[in-house]
């Protein structure tokens, strides 16, 4: 018998069972093959996307590689919760500290802009205690909301006086912060990107 993976080669052969079937059965199986027949089914099932698994696949788990996924849902589910549903205002900026007052723009706006755009850095600047902090964390959070599972870039904010020498290998030191293991961090590193806040 030759398999087919085509949708034309599955419904064909599918078919042959069927007659073979109703030719063979008795009247209840054959009132039951009459309605498949009568059934139109247009796509063929096997080829449905499945859905992603909570769990690392056995395939995963054969290969020794590490649940990132897991440990990502704890992270984002974390900051979230220190997040909690406090009251944010939304600040607003100019383009540079010599700007006219008249050129503000939303800040969270133009940050999607970027986020968007092929750009790699946004400087934020500003004096001490005008909110560039709070924003950062609130602008990990909405990230971490719009997050998509295995394919999304990983918000991650690093509070730099927090790292020791931050210049050495900052990432690896916040996600060991994070509680990752150092084969998840070596997961996340060569096949994930980031966005640094």
């Amino acid at each position: 018998m030759k398999l087919s993976s085509s949708t034309e080669g599955v419904q064909q052969h599918a078919e042959t069972l069927l007659h073979e079937l109703e030719s063979a059965g008795n009247a209840v199986e054959k009132g039951f093959i009459q309605a498949c027949r009568g059934k139109n089914l247009s796509s063929y099932p096997l080829k449905a996307a499945l859905p992603s698994l909570a769990s690392p696949s056995l395939l995963d788990r054969a290969q020794n590689k590490p649940d990132v996924e897991g440990t990502l849902r704890q992270l984002r589910k974390q900051r979230l919760k220190e997040r909690g549903s406090t009251v944010y205002i939304h600040p607003q900026a100019k383009p540079g500290l010599q700007a006219s007052e008249d050129q503000r723009f939303q800040l969270m706006e133009r940050i999607q802009d970027f986020l968007d755009s092929k750009q790699k850095v946004f400087l934020l600047l500003g004096d001490s205690g005008a909110g560039k902090s709070t924003f950062n964390l609130h602008l990990e959070c909405e990230l971490w909301q719009r997050y998509i599972k295995s394919t999304g870039r990983i918000p991650l904010f690093i509070n730099l006086p927090a790292i020791d020498k931050p210049e050495q290998d900052m990432i690896a030191k916040q996600l060991r912060k994070c509680e990752f293991t150092e084969p998840e961090i070596r997961e996340l590193k060569v096949h994930r990107k980031f966005i640094l806040i």
